[in-house]
């Protein structure tokens, strides 16, 4: 299989490494020049300190390998996913039969178009899937044993993937395409609210609560907007969650903790921030979609994340919830 990733940051490159165990041929397109050359010359990139990278994957500054590829993997932030496709869309000729699937998570600001509908709206005669579940890519990039969801077109799609990933890169196909999506953004705000929850050392009790009623937030928000209830219950869900609330391999859970510790502003943490720490963009669009729905009181963590991040309220406030 000849697999293209767009984008050359942690998890799409630990996707890669999975499927270059079994000698797909991996193309990834990154603007990150350094990574790049790091990828081509050493088969490491900063990242994954001491880890070689399988020398199957080769790494290009352009997206013309694009269109000689079997499937592709979006792997970048939510923020830019349109600016990119766009160019690849205007510069380069992707067939109709390749499937395109999202492994990003977030919601574009103002449109509130999530990762799926914005790519379907570049691509619209392909079909657009989506990845996501409880997946640290430190840990994929390894070969250690990891579940996902997988939506897809049908069976022969899901099989294509399985059959050439890693066997412990383990797919459960799911029909759900937006809770999937849903649940993947709301984890990564419960998350900072539980790193901040963890820096202030409010104790697990605590720790289970924001867990709790982050899986309620996921439920509303993912019902508001024409998910399935029962998605929550699936890896994506309950699954995620768990692992991003409980690990300081989280970067989201880790900006919270930093939060808490740091004596410094949020605003002052995000403008020298040089990771993608999803939510901070995610808190905004989710925020517009509150609002919208009139589901503040319903989704106090989710609010309370959102002044925290973008309104400087101080982060002790989490106590009143």
């Amino acid at each position: 299989m000849k697999l293209g990733v767009i984008g050359s940051g942690s998890w799409g490159l630990a996707l890669s490494n999975a499927f270059a165990i079994k000698e797909s041929q991996i193309f990834v397109c990154g603007r990150n020049q350094a990574n790049v050359d790091s990828i081509n010359q050493n088969n490491t990139v900063s990242y994954f300190e001491n880890f070689k990278l399988s020398k199957n994957i080769k790494a290009f500054n352009s997206y013309s390998q694009l269109e000689n590829v079997d499937v592709i993997f979006v792997s970048i932030p939510v923020k830019v996913i349109r600016e990119v496709l766009v160019k690849i869309k205007e510069e380069n000729n992707i067939p109709e039969h390749v499937d395109i699937y999202t492994c990003c998570k977030g919601i574009e600001q103002n449109s509130l178009m999530l990762t799926k509908d914005i790519c379907q709206n570049i691509f619209p005669n392909n079909f657009i899937g989506v990845i996501s579940g409880p997946s640290f890519a430190s840990e994929v990039v390894q070969n250690q044993k990891t579940y996902v969801n997988l939506y897809c077109k049908d069976s022969k799609s899901f099989n294509l993937l399985q059959s050439n990933s890693s066997d412990n890169l383990i797919f459960q196909r799911i029909n759900d395409d937006i809770g999937i999506q849903i649940c993947g953004v709301l984890k990564n705000i419960i998350a900072v609210a539980c790193g901040i929850a963890t820096g202030m050392n409010l104790g697990n009790n605590f720790l289970a609560y924001l867990v709790t009623q982050g899986l309620l937030e996921m439920k509303i928000l993912a019902k508001t907007i024409g998910g399935q209830e029962e998605t929550l219950n699936q890896l994506c869900g309950i699954g995620d969650l768990v692992l991003t609330c409980n690990s300081m391999n989280s970067r989201n859970n880790k900006f919270g903790y930093l939060i808490a510790t740091s004596n410094q502003k949020a605003s002052n943490l995000i403008n020298n921030n040089n990771q993608n720490v999803e939510a901070i963009n995610s808190a905004i669009s989710v925020n517009q979609i509150i609002e919208k729905y009139n589901l503040s009181e319903q989704m106090p963590i989710c609010s309370l994340i959102y002044k925290i991040l973008h309104q400087n309220i101080d982060y002790k406030i989490i106590t009143n919830l």
